[in-house]
């Protein structure tokens, strides 16, 4: 008798399953291709947008923006680059003034003090050398459009120092406003921490007693301003 054939495997081959498997990948990859073209351009491009502005605190764009894509720059934000960008290149910063002694702390201000007021120890009454002062100081202080700041001070061993530099600083202030000018114009700031730096003070000033005083600064912001 001759050998009969094997039975016919019933289904689909075996290698029908690796093939159909390797077809739906090949559709899945071609699929992601397709969207991956059509994506939105100014939706990717405020992505990078964002991204470099998180890390480089830069809020701009290597390549053409989206004409919805707007950047508003103040100026005191331009202001603001121009300085840094000018230090970390290479410029140096404009340098704080300093006192003339390690006991003394200057606070830095936007302006110009054009005179100091001495007062006597303990008293925040004007003394006729005072009033005399004054009077010179109005001659200059008179039809300028800049702010005022009446700036008192005290001695570290006076008694109530702080009420006492600000009523010295008020004092002054109620001076000028009878003699004519506007008090809308005054900053009365009473600081009891800080003296005049000794180069303001008049010659043959104690430098221990520089903090029974009170300083007249004209600022560089206008009353308009």
């Amino acid at each position: 008798m001759g050998k009969k054939d094997p039975p016919a495997e019933e289904g689909a081959p075996l290698w029908m399953c690796t093939y159909g498997d390797l077809m739906s990948l090949l559709l899945c990859f071609f699929i992601m291709l397709f969207a991956l073209s059509i994506i939105a351009e100014p939706r990717v491009q405020a992505l990078v947008d964002t991204l470099t502005q998180d890390f480089t605190g830069y809020a701009g764009s290597s390549s053409a923006k989206s004409p919805k894509t707007r950047t508003t720059t103040t100026p005191a934000d331009s202001a603001a680059k121009s300085k840094r960008t000018s230090t970390l290149a290479g410029g140096q910063p404009t340098p704080g003034p300093v006192g003339e002694s390690t006991e003394v702390h200057v606070i830095s201000l936007d302006g110009e003090t054009t005179k100091v007021i001495l007062f006597d120890f303990g008293s925040d009454e004007l003394t006729n050398q005072a009033a005399l002062d004054l009077q010179a100081a109005f001659q200059r202080l008179r039809g300028s459009d800049h702010k005022i700041m009446v700036k008192g001070h005290a001695v570290p061993t006076e008694e109530n120092k702080v009420n006492l530099a600000f009523y010295r600083a008020l004092n002054v202030t109620d001076h000028f406003v009878a003699m004519g000018l506007q008090r809308e114009v005054f900053e009365i700031v009473g600081d009891s921490t800080t003296v005049p730096r000794l180069n303001l003070l008049p010659a043959g000033t104690d430098p221990a007693l520089a903090g029974a005083s009170v300083e007249i600064i004209i600022l560089t912001q206008t009353v308009r301003e």
